[in-house]
């Protein structure tokens, strides 16, 4: 049985990284859809961008 290429996971785990990190911040949870790789990249590398300010500053205090 196959359940989805690599696109597909490709893309959850960039979305499932950046949502659960924009949990530990407050934020909303964004629900983009993306159909190639060059997006799917696109997305990672803005994700990537929005939260290594947040990630850089991370300390043990703001473990749960």
């Amino acid at each position: 049985m196959q359940t989805g290429g690599i696109l597909e996971t490709l893309f959850h785990i960039v979305d499932v990284e950046y949502s659960w990190i924009s949990a530990l911040q407050g934020e909303e949870d964004r629900e983009p859809r993306f159909k190639d790789i060059q997006k799917v990249k696109a997305l990672s590398d803005l994700y990537k961008r929005e939260l290594e300010g947040f990630l850089q500053s991370w300390s043990s205090s703001l473990e749960c």
